[in-house]
C-alpha cells in the first residue's frame, strides 16, 4: 500500500509541475511531456544534494524552463473501449485431455522412418 500511494503522490507532484508553467503560457497541461516533466525533475533534483531558498527557487525556475523548452502538439480527444480482442483461428481450443497425451509406440517410429 505504501508502494501504491508513493507512486500516487509522485504522480501528483509531477502534474502539478506540468501545472504551473502551463498556466504561465497560458496551454493546455496536455501539451506538456509527462516524461520530460519527470526527466526535468529528476536531473534537478540530483544537481544539488540540499537546497538553499535561493538555488531552490532557481533550480524550480530551471526545472519549468525546461518543460516549457517543447510544447507538443494539440492532442485529439481520445477514448479507448473496453473491448477484449479474440483470437479468431480454425485450431480447437486446448482441452485438459490434450495437456498429457499418450506417446506414440515405438513400433509407429520404425513403420514411420523405414519407409
Amino acid at each position: 500500500m505504501q508502494e501504491a500511494y508513493g507512486l500516487l503522490l509522485t504522480h501528483y507532484a509531477i502534474r502539478s509541475v506540468m501545472d504551473e508553467p502551463a498556466l504561465q503560457a497560458d496551454l493546455d497541461p496536455d501539451r506538456l511531456s509527462f516524461l520530460r516533466s519527470i526527466r526535468a525533475t529528476c536531473r534537478n533534483a540530483r544537481q544539488k544534494a540540499g537546497f538553499s531558498p535561493e538555488t531552490q527557487s532557481e533550480a524550480h525556475q530551471r526545472v519549468l524552463d525546461e518543460i516549457l523548452d517543447r510544447i507538443d502538439s494539440a492532442r485529439l480527444n481520445r477514448a479507448n473501449p473496453r473491448v477484449i480482442k479474440r483470437k479468431v483461428s480454425n485450431w480447437p481450443v486446448k482441452r485438459p485431455h490434450h495437456h498429457n497425451p499418450k506417446e506414440p509406440a515405438p513400433t509407429d517410429f520404425h513403420i514411420i522412418y523405414n519407409h
